[in-house]
């Protein structure tokens, strides 16, 4: 299989495709070859995908290429030439297989030209391929894999043989494994410590079949279980026919996210409780999945505090007390929470306005005031979670005192810092609790919020 000879390559980092034929075409209309040559794509010594080709100023009869070449010249030294004169070509290539590779985006460099020759060069965020003809009975699956992964709470093991002289001297059985069973689709992971390889298999049930992307969703709920950024370094999907792989541009992850996870280890059965978490959010992922999966709004604001998690702390509270208000507003359930008491309070209000002599002169700037009373704020929200017992009255006050600092421009940090890491972990517990709610998740979590952060009940 194609894509397992390009998993050893990465692993072995030596992955490259020479490419006898290359070419750089205008997107979207993918019609006008502006480059075309010789040339490869590598990855470098950071991670990142690039690649070369060379090209001759000969062919150019009708001065495109000088026209292109101006315009990645000024790219690259900072000027924008507006709407109409985007840099944006995709690169197409042909490997020395004849399998074809797409760049999902590409950003060029280009030498200058010696005699008639020059180079362009680039980074390459994606790459992708779709392999033709492709003959299976099983066409319902896929998989990824994830290069020096996070550490994972895995509960099962696969055993190995160990042989002398053909005997079979012993069996080693190594917590390597783990199988998620939902109602459309089995899960598997596996994890090779000897290469620092994670590997993830999804294979459609009898009868189901998967959505398009569906690694996307598999890696959302990764991110969510362990709160660290999973970052995908190759997958595939078939599809009837095809098989279709795609390649990460970069497959170095270098920053550690320092958030706390919804649920801490504490127990040896808390291994098993994560799962249950991952299941539940991929669960709710695949019912809002339509045919083509992407990250979600949840996903994407958790990474985003992912990654501001690694800058100063000021940035990370910040990101934490933003994203909280974010998510209460695109969440269905939390929506929902306030809408008819807020409607009705509105609409009394107004009513009793309208006998106000002075309600003419006044009208548009009340109509304002009625308007946005229909529309809970996120405090509202915060509130009527707490009617339910879903929040404390503490996880509300310490995410106002750092939401109200934040939005009025004030440092969110105080002459005595002590307590700041206890603020941390009781606002990104406040964000977990959101997220679960909204997914109905029944089972463990941890209270960030009490002494001693113990894992409790969530109902």
């Amino acid at each position: 299989m194609y894509f397992d000879s390009v998993v050893e390559k990465l692993i072995k980092g030596r992955f490259e495709l020479k490419c006898p034929r290359m070419e750089l075409r205008t997107f979207p209309d993918k019609k006008t070859i502006v480059f075309e040559g010789p040339g490869r794509i590598w990855f470098n010594d950071l991670g990142q995908m690039s690649f070369s080709m060379l090209d001759s100023i000969d062919k150019d009869k009708s001065g495109l290429k000088f026209q292109w070449i101006g315009k990645i010249f000024a790219f690259r030294q900072g000027r924008y030439l507006g709407a109409e004169d985007d840099i944006y070509l995709q690169l197409c290539a042909w490997d020395l297989e004849n399998i074809q590779w797409i760049s999902l985006y590409l950003i060029p460099h280009i030498s200058l030209p010696q005699s008639n020759n020059f180079e362009l060069m680039g980074e390459i965020r994606g790459l992708q391929s779709v392999i033709k003809p492709f003959i299976s009975e099983d066409v319902h699956q896929a998989q990824f894999i994830i290069l020096k992964p996070p550490r994972l709470p895995l509960t099962m093991s696969t055993s190995t043989n160990i042989l002398r002289d053909g005997k079979e001297i012993r069996s080693k059985h190594e917590t390597n494994y783990q199988k998620i069973s939902l109602d459309s689709l089995d899960v598997e992971f596996e994890l090779f410590r000897d290469k620092e390889l994670l590997k993830c298999k999804v294979k459609a049930k009898e009868g189901a079949r998967l959505v398009n992307n569906i690694s996307v969703l598999i890696v959302e709920a990764l991110r969510f279980m362990i709160c660290r950024p999973v970052v995908p370094a190759c997958y595939s999907q078939k599809h009837r026919d095809r098989e279709v792989i795609q390649i990460e541009g970069n497959i170095r992850s270098n920053w550690k996210s320092q958030m706390y996870p919804p649920l801490m280890q504490k127990e040896t059965e808390d291994f098993s409780n994560k799962w249950n978490i991952f299941k539940t959010y991929l669960f709710y992922l695949l019912k809002k999945a339509n045919d083509i999966a992407t990250y979600s709004p949840i996903g994407f604001q958790y990474f985003r505090v992912m990654e501001a998690s690694t800058a100063s702390l000021d940035v990370f509270m910040i990101n934490l007390t933003v994203t909280i208000e974010g998510l209460l507003n695109i969440c269905d359930r939390t929506k929902k929470l306030c809408s008819k008491k807020s409607i009705d309070l509105a609409d009394n209000l107004d009513q009793y306005l309208h006998k106000w002599p002075d309600y003419e002169r006044h009208k548009k700037r009340l109509e304002g005031w009625i308007g946005n009373l229909k529309s809970p704020s996120a405090k509202d929200i915060l509130y009527s979670l707490l009617e339910k017992g879903i929040v404390s009255k503490r996880e509300i006050d310490v995410w106002d005192e750092y939401r109200q600092s934040g939005a009025h421009g004030k440092s969110l940090m105080k002459e005595d810092i002590s307590g700041i890491d206890e603020s941390i972990a009781i606002i990104t517990g406040l964000l977990h609790k959101i997220v679960l709610y909204e997914i109905q998740y029944q089972g463990k979590y941890t209270s960030y919020s009490e002494e001693g952060h113990p894992n409790k009940e969530f109902k």
